[in-house]
């Protein structure tokens, strides 16, 4: 014969965890407030490292600007002694030579601020604030 086992309503204990334990609610809301806090603490961790990531970037692309502006400089500055000397040489007066080196270089400092007054910084301010957003 075989034999059936009926479970009741009252057999089933509802309120029972995995382990056998009694379910109680503030076990159960103590704990997931734990977890909240966890998730809480991840995700500010995670803004952290991202804004770290950010700045890391930037102060490498600063440090490579500065260090390649500061070389592009000198080698400017040898090749416009150079320049002056030439032109002093063609105009037999080296003072002269360097006054017209300076006048080429006042001329292209007087075209950059026309152009730089004309829309040169609105393009090379939204190509920096994109830089910066787009987080390459």
């Amino acid at each position: 014969m075989h034999s059936t086992q009926h479970l009741n309503d009252e057999d089933i204990d509802l309120t029972a965890t995995a382990e056998g334990e009694r379910l109680d609610f503030t076990t159960f809301l103590d704990d997931a407030i734990a977890d909240v806090k966890s998730l809480v603490h991840s995700q500010k961790q995670l803004i952290m490292m991202e804004a770290a990531d950010k700045a890391a970037n930037l102060s490498a692309k600063l440090i490579q600007s500065v260090v390649t502006a500061f070389v592009a400089l000198f080698a400017l500055l040898f090749l416009n002694i150079a320049l002056a000397l030439y032109l002093g040489e063609l105009l037999n007066s080296a003072p002269l030579g360097f006054v017209c080196a300076a006048g080429l270089y006042a001329l292209v400092g007087i075209l950059f601020s026309l152009y730089w007054k004309n829309g040169g910084k609105d393009s090379f301010l939204i190509e920096r604030i994109n830089d910066f957003t787009d987080g390459e």
